[in-house]
């Protein structure tokens, strides 16, 4: 779900990718906090690594 999410942030601009982020980060402070622990540092991860793939690619 959250590979799904990044690529359709990356089709856009950067500011709307900030932007999406912030929301993205918002919804992520309003859960639990075990789970804004497990699972932020993967989308962040994942954001970097779909960033590179992206990058190879063009």
């Amino acid at each position: 779900m959250l590979l799904n999410y990044q690529v359709s942030l990356y089709d856009q601009n950067p500011f709307y990718l900030d932007k999406q982020l912030q929301v993205y980060l918002s919804l992520h402070q309003k859960m639990n906090l075990i789970h804004h622990k497990v699972y932020l540092p993967l989308f962040l991860i994942e954001w970097v690594l779909v960033g590179k793939l992206e990058t190879q690619e063009s």
